[in-house]
């Protein structure tokens, strides 16, 4: 299959390209015919794209077909995605092929440019170990990767505490603590309020997955021995 179908497919199945736009590429290419065979093209090119059921259904078919990865997990990667640290080994797969290239430092511990050693594949990479557990990863081109290397300019996804863990709520699951006046909690309100003072307890509590009643209470335990 060509290179640049193959990518659109992704793109597609993976969630990065819109309904709308993969309608429009599938007619305005007769050859894609060729690319799925005739049987998947008609299935796919006679589905309900007003459908959610549908949608899925195209992708979960889609998936089936296209050529696994032998080397690394990019391609099947969504533009923005998580990685759990641990549990079923996605980021030992992951990470046997991305290396770091730049960590940030300084306040932003958390930040670092990696790419792909099997594809070239550039990743934002904001490491969160307090909450979720999870690597998030941005996907970056070529320029944007260069103007880290080369100027020391940092794309704005991430370069807050609260934009990791914002998508942390968006795409993972809370962390579930034994000790609800863990100090994991309090130093990541105390980081969350030193960033943005103005914060509320409700998106407190909504970027750790707890309560507002539980944000006040490490509020006060964090004054208290503050």
């Amino acid at each position: 299959m060509d290179d640049t179908y193959l990518n659109t497919l992704w793109e597609f199945v993976r969630g990065d390209l819109a309904v709308p736009e993969f309608e429009a590429w599938l007619y305005s290419h007769d050859d894609v015919e060729a690319a799925l065979g005739s049987t998947l093209y008609l299935e796919v090119i006679s589905a309900d794209y007003r459908s959610s059921y549908e949608i899925f259904d195209v992708r979960e078919k889609l998936r089936s077909i296209l050529p696994a990865p032998l080397d690394c997990l990019c391609i099947t990667l969504p533009n923005l995605a998580i990685i759990p640290m641990g549990g079923d080994g996605l980021d030992r797969q992951f990470f046997a092929t991305v290396r770091e290239v730049q960590r940030y430092g300084r306040e932003l511990w958390w930040l670092q440019l990696e790419r792909c050693s099997a594809c070239g594949q550039n990743w934002l990479v904001a490491q969160e170990e307090r909450i979720y557990d999870d690597y998030m990863l941005k996907r970056l081109n070529a320029d944007e990767a260069g103007n880290i290397v080369d100027k020391d300019r940092w794309p704005d996804d991430f370069r807050t505490y609260e934009a990791v863990l914002e998508v942390g709520k968006q795409l993972s699951n809370a962390y579930r603590f034994a000790d609800p006046m863990s100090p994991t909690l309090i130093h990541t309100i105390q980081e969350l309020k030193l960033s943005r003072p103005k914060i509320t307890e409700q998106e407190v509590a909504e970027l750790l997955g707890i309560t507002p009643e539980h944000v006040a209470a490490l509020t006060k335990r964090m004054t208290s021995i503050g």
